[in-house]
């Protein structure tokens, strides 16, 4: 279980994530919170510790909500026939 190198916090206690130094770091101690898509500074997080502001993290539910409809539209098209 990593901790962090900062704190000592363990991964049950605190969102745990590996930086670049390849150490780890809870989201409190690290430094370096920047949008790992367009690099500006943010707080927010995905599930997985990522750091993604929240206008990329609304394109990438667009782009999902685009490209799943389409599919589904094509899925009823076959029923219909």
């Amino acid at each position: 279980m990593p901790e962090c190198i900062v704190c000592g916090v363990g991964s049950r206690g605190a969102l745990v994530v590996e930086c670049d130094d390849g150490e780890y770091r809870c989201r409190d101690c690290r430094s370096d919170d920047y949008c790992d898509r367009c690099h500006s500074p943010t707080d927010a997080t995905l599930i997985d510790g990522t750091f993604r502001c929240e206008s990329c993290q609304e394109a990438k539910a667009k782009q999902r909500r685009r490209e799943s409809r389409d599919a589904n539209q094509q899925g009823l098209e076959a029923f219909d026939a």
